[in-house]
């Protein structure tokens, strides 16, 4: 796990991205991943209903 980078629980999945929040130094910056990195990530095809449960399973390795 990156500790100078440190996402938050907010996750939420959009049309075509997940949005999430992270925090690097006392700054919180605004993230999106796109549903076909996370399938070239993850291996497995990313929808809206399933994107943000694949995010939780590969957060660390995106943190990373």
């Amino acid at each position: 796990m990156n500790q100078n980078l440190i996402f938050g629980d907010d996750v939420t999945a959009l049309e075509s991205a997940v949005r999430f929040s992270a925090q690097q130094q006392g700054q919180v910056i605004q993230c999106l991943i796109s549903f076909s990195s996370l399938t070239k990530l993850s291996s497995l095809l990313v929808t809206v209903n399933n994107a943000v449960t694949v995010f939780e399973q590969i957060r660390f390795d995106i943190e990373e």
